[in-house]
């Protein structure tokens, strides 16, 4: 039979955990979210700073623009035309499909900013993608930046350890 300070210790360690993984959790979803509100309006700041600088003279050269773009900004920016094909992508894009049916894309047609987060087949990580389409000599493009979402779950995982190590510091003491 438990004697009451041993009855007690139980209840307060799984009162305890079960408060510390709550907190977790809640923690995790906000940052998160929080998170990407941050990637949402640095991508959309990109586009627009793109958008100043490209013109007629750019779309003939918009493969090596496109690269040297997502290469200084590390990110994945596309350039897809009016009818969903990509003109350039700063990753190898000969292996992707039409992107019109994509949802950034279509909700990019009204002319404002959209933002879709979903993972990425061709590259196999979650990404969150910003678009907008633009008009350049009477046709219509889109242009596409997105950013990875594994550096939340990445820094996560080092703070969840830390917390960790000092929960079983104070329950050793």
């Amino acid at each position: 039979m438990l004697k009451i300070h041993k009855l007690f210790f139980r209840s307060f360690l799984l009162v305890f955990l079960l408060t510390v993984f709550t907190i977790t959790f809640v923690v995790y979803f906000w940052a998160k979210s929080l998170y990407l509100k941050e990637i949402k309006i640095n991508l959309s700041q990109n586009i627009d700073a793109f958008l100043v600088l490209f013109d007629k003279n750019s779309m003939s050269d918009a493969k090596n623009t496109i690269n040297n773009l997502g290469e200084k900004l590390n990110l994945r920016v596309s350039l897809i035309d009016e009818n969903g094909y990509l003109i350039a992508d700063s990753e190898d894009f000969e292996l992707y499909e039409n992107h019109l049916n994509r949802q950034e894309i279509k909700e990019a047609k009204n002319g404002s900013f959209s933002s879709y987060l979903r993972f990425s087949k061709s590259l196999k990580k979650e990404q969150l993608y910003v678009a907008k389409m633009f008009k350049l000599e009477d046709k219509s493009y889109f242009i596409r930046m997105s950013d990875f979402t594994n550096k939340i779950f990445e820094n996560f995982k080092k703070l969840i350890l830390e917390i960790l190590l000092y929960i079983l510091l104070f329950l050793s003491i």
